[in-house]
This record gives C-alpha cells, structure tokens and sequence, in this order.
C-alpha cells in the first residue's frame, strides 16, 4: 500500500459546500512519484476498474438515500402526531397522513430494490452497471423529493437550522444527485441498453393508414 508523504501534499483551497459539511473538502495539490507495486490492476483496466467502484459506490448512494428518506419520514410522522393544528394533531388531517404514506411506500419500493441488487452484486451478470445506474438515479431523485416534502410538513419549522434537521437533510440529500455520477450520466447508461421491441413493434402497430391519410 502507497501513501503520499504529507510533504508531498499542498493544501491550495479548503471548498465551502452547499451541504454535508460533516465531510471536509479540499482542493490538493500532490507532488509525489506513485511506485509500480502501487498500481490498482492491470495496465490497460483503468475503465474497468474505475466502473467496478463506480458500481459499488452508486449502490451505496441509493441505500444512504434510503435510510435518509427512512429517518425523514419517522421524524415527520412524530410531529404529525405531536404537533396540533385546529384543535387536534397533523395526523388526523387527511392530506397530511396520505402524502406521508405514499412517501413510505415508495421508500418500501426503492428498500426492496437496494436490497435486491445488493445480492445481485457478486452474481455475474445480475446486477450491473446499468442496473446500479438506474437504481441511484431513481434513488436519488427520490431521496430530494422526500426531505423536501417532509420538511414542508414540518411547516416553518421545517426551515429553520437550529429547531430541526429537516433543512441540513434536504441540503445533505441533493449531493446524491451529483456524487458517483449525475442523473444526466445514469441515464445514458440507462439508455444505451435499451432494446427495442422491433418483432413486437410490428406485430402489432400498423401506422401505414395514418400515414396515407396525412398524405392525402
């Protein structure tokens, strides 16, 4: 195992984030000579073994997405039972309760998936870079969508930095759709395994009429 001699290691900028500020970021400037028994595979397999970890982290975006949805939702169920409005708790007013259950049933659907592919990750073949793509692109888009939703059910409470986490976890969950590779990314590796359905196609759809008719 290599290590950069911290001489060899030059702070040029420390980065202020729009979130996780738990996670110190630096910009870095490295002066060192990398030895040959150093090197992470084989020469030639830099994209493989870039796509291999890219896979593994993209999964791991869409479990933390899951749990981060998992807590927002907990949170806000509370104060929908804690908090009161007209005389009787947030939980008795229908739309409140209903929008907060569809945000747990889609979290149940994205949960089965993560684990699902977990599995699938040392199946050849069963879960690949197309399948982890798909999933954190979902996942995270999922993931802003909730704390945001959640967060306005905390009403202006929801807002501020102090009272709750709702608003460091809103700003914590958008970094999901940038890290491992942007929604823009996933979907093109989504795209490219598309197969059309050309037998099916024409078997059973006959635009030839519409076609003379517009013609005509």
């Amino acid at each position: 195992m290599f290590a950069v001699p911290a001489s060899g290691l030059t702070l040029r900028k420390r980065l202020v984030k729009a979130g996780t500020s738990g996670l110190d970021t630096a910009w870095m400037a490295v002066d060192a000579v990398v030895p040959d028994e150093a090197q992470v595979g084989r020469p030639g397999l830099g994209l493989l073994v870039i796509t291999w970890g890219l896979g593994h982290e993209r999964l791991s975006i869409a479990a933390q997405a899951a749990g981060g949805i998992a807590r927002a939702i907990g949170l806000t169920a509370a104060h929908l039972h804690r908090r009161e409005q007209f005389g009787r708790p947030l939980h008795e007013h229908q739309a409140l309760r209903l929008r907060l259950a569809e945000l747990a049933s889609r979290l149940l659907t994205l949960r089965f998936a993560v684990y699902t592919a977990a599995q699938g990750v040392p199946v050849a073949g069963a879960c690949g870079a197309r399948e982890t793509a798909a999933l954190k692109v979902v996942a995270a888009r999922f993931a802003e969508e909730a704390m945001s939703e959640c967060m306005h059910m905390f009403g202006g409470a929801g807002y501020l930095e102090d009272e709750t986490p709702l608003a460091r976890m809103w700003r914590d969950a958008r970094l999901a759709r940038i890290g491992g590779g942007t929604d823009e990314m996933m979907w093109e590796l989504v795209a490219s395994g598309l197969v059309p359905d050309l037998p099916g196609y024409d078997a059973s759809v006959d635009l030839t009429t519409t076609a003379n008719r517009e013609e005509s």
